[in-house]
């Protein structure tokens, strides 16, 4: 296996010009690593640096807390911080508390010693599912030690069934799991240096209600209406939610406000062709938005801050291949509604077990609780208070994670 994984990797990385030709994201994947051998060679530190690798923006959220951890307890030791994909490279916007940027390399032996030759990281810390196999031999090759965080590891993960992928998780100096259950599991594979240390997502999202923020426009729009956030949503999601707006209006006081997964401007586009009331956008709303009935986002960095100003909310994915971050709506206090595909993910499950969660198939049963909420507010608070504790209960990992990476620094 370990031979096919090779070739396979090295065949593409030799046909990585051709694939930087293709349109969309596949094209941006391999188009944007052009000049990453050039970006390395330029680097130059004053201090043996910390790399974190992170795939997307999904595990760029789990490492930013220990890295913002990182950098306030060792403020002068510099941090790389690289992505797998192109959506998390450009989650730069946010302004990552890293020194740098950059891009993993594909990974072959050759351009995982290059990498880490330009780099020389003091430790290399990998987010939930960054198993490399090349960039783990070369760790161990050159002692350097590496560290997993936040990951998690259900009955039938490729890492346990396939011996060259158990060996490269063997590599780890440490393995920091979300559960008891993956403990076990890896414990039963040979696997002994792990540990149990939670999430670090929900050191993350339980800042969120401390942050100072003024969104006029949602607080003007909402006025006294019951307001649905709809979060990362894709078609699915947003046709059921504007069908339960054209059953429960006029009768009833309620408004919607629906940010896209991808706010682009052809989806924008195609979700408001759908909209049969009156609506307003985010980017150009004026005094006529207070009397719309759906208040679309167009525009990103809104979703994780705005959730507070709504009575419930609805995280999309649900439909698809899965539901996106409920934490954020828990964190506030919000029943958290969200579609059928949820059973990969962790807290999903266990805020349904709650009473903070809730899964809806169709617009029979999002229209039932919805209905219910609007005339029993304080059933609606309580499951918002269970969601809240839940968050509550569960912080604390970037904070273990950080206790062991103090023995890497000398």
């Amino acid at each position: 296996m370990y031979f096919i994984y090779n070739t396979f990797v090295y065949l593409i990385d030799f046909l990585s010009p051709l694939f930087a030709l293709l349109p969309g994201k596949t094209g941006l994947f391999f188009k944007e690593r052009k000049q990453l051998a050039d970006q390395l060679k330029s680097l130059s530190f004053d201090r043996q640096p910390v790399w974190f690798h992170a795939a997307s923006t999904g595990e760029y959220e789990q490492a930013l807390p220990v890295i913002k951890r990182f950098k306030k307890t060792y403020p002068d030791i510099p941090v790389v911080l690289s992505f797998f994909s192109p959506s998390g490279y450009r989650a730069k916007y946010k302004k990552t508390p890293a020194d740098v940027e950059v891009y993993l390399p594909l990974d072959t032996q050759r351009k995982a010693r290059f990498f880490l030759r330009q780099i020389n990281p003091r430790i290399a810390v990998f987010v939930k599912y960054e198993i490399w196999p090349n960039f783990l031999y070369e760790l161990k090759e050159q002692n350097i030690p590496a560290i997993l965080i936040s990951a998690i590891f259900r009955e039938n993960h490729p890492a346990l069934k396939y011996g060259f992928l158990r060996k490269a998780l063997s590599s780890f100096t440490h393995i920091f799991v979300q559960d008891e259950e993956s403990v076990i599991r890896l414990k039963k594979s040979g696997i002994e240096q792990v540990q149990r240390a939670g999430d670090t997502r929900f050191d993350t999202v339980v800042e969120l209600p401390s942050t100072t923020v003024d969104f006029p426009v949602v607080s003007d729009f909402k006025n006294n209406a019951f307001l649905i956030v709809a979060g990362s949503t894709w078609e699915k999601d947003e046709e059921m939610l504007l069908a339960l707006l054209n059953r429960l209006e006029p009768d009833k006081n309620l408004k919607l406000f629906i940010i896209p997964h991808e706010p682009t401007p052809e989806n924008i586009r195609s979700l408001t062709k759908k909209i049969k009331h009156p609506y307003a956008l985010y980017s150009n709303y004026d005094k006529k938005g207070s009397k719309a009935k759906v208040l679309v986002g167009d525009v990103m960095g809104l979703l994780k801050y705005v959730y507070r100003f709504g009575d419930v909310a609805y995280v999309g994915g649900g439909f698809g291949k899965g539901i996106h971050n409920t934490l954020e709506p828990a964190v506030y206090g919000k029943p958290v509604i969200f579609g059928p595909n949820y059973h990969k993910f962790k807290e999903a499950e266990e805020l349904i077990k709650i009473g903070g969660g809730f899964s809806v198939n169709d617009i029979s049963q999002l229209e039932k609780l919805i209905f219910r909420w609007m005339l029993h507010p304080e059933e609606k608070n309580m499951a918002g208070e269970k969601a809240r504790q839940y968050v509550l209960k569960h912080t604390g990992a970037s904070e273990q994670i950080i206790s062991a990476l103090k023995n890497f620094i000398t």
